[in-house]
């Protein structure tokens, strides 16, 4: 399961760079992205690929813009 999972990540770069331009953070967003990064990276978390993703999305994006 764990490794499935993984394997969807490969994919998290393409998609980031697809849908980045549609997201504009704020640095509350950032704050709530960053939560979410590190849940997504924990192991045993119940966050959708779905939130992670967008939490991904944005968070490329604010860096993009040199948001830190």
């Amino acid at each position: 399961m764990a490794e499935e999972k993984v394997e969807r990540w490969k994919y998290l770069p393409q998609y980031v760079e697809q849908h980045k331009s549609e997201i504009s953070p704020t640095m509350n967003e950032l704050q709530a992205v960053d939560a979410v990064i590190k849940m997504c990276a924990g192991k045993g978390n119940n966050v959708s690929d779905k939130m992670c993703l967008l939490a991904l999305s944005i968070w490329n994006k604010a860096t993009d813009n040199g948001w830190k």
